[in-house]
């Protein structure tokens, strides 16, 4: 498997895959996502397989921090391993940065909560711990998880404003809270 830069032949797959794996409300315009590219705020690879699109990641860059943003593999490529292969070569290629993610709470009110378990110990497997920082986006309330490191609410909020901009940033309503 390999982690190469996203190319414009690799949007289609990508968005395709982005639009089935994530919720409606949960998703910026995947334009939004493809112009933050070419400004330099994030970047985003493809996992590939024998030249067989498996999956891709999208990461909101700043300073020293990495926010893992979008991450999906094709369902017929998951429990395969690839998964952790991406995560494990991303942490492998950036030693020196601080990788976070967020991911939806445990709730044992909700339909997907057995998902969310084990999406938390696919993450918790591959050196990923709790944080104690809840991420609000567009009114939903997330859970973090980060790669040896501490992040902050200001640190949220730097990486955020960067990629999003005053404007977007308000209108989201991009916030952390520090437990």
């Amino acid at each position: 498997m390999i982690l190469e830069n996203a190319t414009r032949k690799d949007y289609r797959q990508i968005k395709r895959l982005f639009i089935s794996a994530f919720p409606k409300e949960e998703r910026p315009p995947f334009y939004a996502l493809k112009r933050k590219l070419k400004t330099g705020e994030a970047k985003m690879y493809v996992a590939k397989d024998n030249g067989n699109f498996i999956g891709f990641i999208h990461l909101v860059c700043f300073k020293d921090l990495i926010y893992l943003f979008f991450f999906a593999i094709k369902d017929e490529f998951r429990g395969k391993g690839y998964g952790s292969k991406v995560l494990q070569t991303l942490i492998a290629q950036n030693p020196d940065k601080r990788i976070f993610l967020a991911r939806e709470p445990l709730d044992d009110t909700a339909d997907n909560n057995a998902q969310r378990i084990s999406r938390r110990q696919f993450y918790m497997r591959n050196g990923f711990t709790d944080l104690p920082l809840k991420i609000v986006e567009g009114g939903y309330v997330f859970d973090s998880m980060g790669v040896n490191c501490k992040i902050s609410a200001k640190d949220y909020n730097d990486v955020t404003l960067n990629w999003a901009g005053k404007r977007l940033h308000r209108l989201v309503n991009f916030h952390a809270i520090e437990q």
